[in-house]
């Protein structure tokens, strides 16, 4: 069965163009066309049976995205502690003797103690530099260090002779 179709004068130019231009059957271009529209119309916007190229398209989109970060300081806290060291000061006392006063006595007394704590003071001094150099000496004969072999070992006996 064979049908007609209808078209206006510029309709049939343009198709006629379209065929040229391309080198295509005027035939041929009709019936697809007529097969692809009436698809559509009955079923929709639906591929045709044809294959289709899928497409994947990758979008990179820059997202600024803040992250908490928690910081940690240490704070040091350095504490200084002086220390007193023991000062010899000597020290002159004028003392007025008072005839017939009851602390005449009381006050040699205190002067005689005055006096022994001076001299306590004076002897740890003097004991503590002679404790200081005996470390320094300890620390010096640590870092000489040598073996000492008994006479009865082989080692060395050119040591002992």
């Amino acid at each position: 069965m064979e049908v007609k179709l209808v078209l206006s004068n510029s309709e049939h130019k343009e198709l006629v163009s379209y065929c040229n231009l391309n080198d295509l059957l005027l035939s041929e271009v009709v019936k697809k066309c007529f097969t692809t529209g009436f698809n559509i119309e009955r079923y929709g916007l639906l591929n045709s049976g044809e294959k289709t190229k899928e497409v994947i398209k990758e979008v990179f989109v820059e997202k600024k995205v803040e992250i908490p970060v928690e910081i940690i300081k240490e704070v040091v806290k350095v504490e200084y502690v002086e220390v007193e060291k023991p000062v010899e000061k000597i020290v002159e006392v004028i003392v007025e003797k008072q005839v017939g006063g009851d602390l005449q006595p009381k006050l040699d007394a205190l002067q005689n103690t005055v006096m022994k704590l001076k001299q306590d003071n004076i002897e740890k001094d003097r004991q503590i530099k002679e404790y200081e150099k005996t470390i320094q000496e300890i620390q010096k004969f640590q870092d000489e260090k040598r073996a000492m072999f008994l006479r009865g070992s082989n080692l060395e006996d050119n040591l002992y002779k």
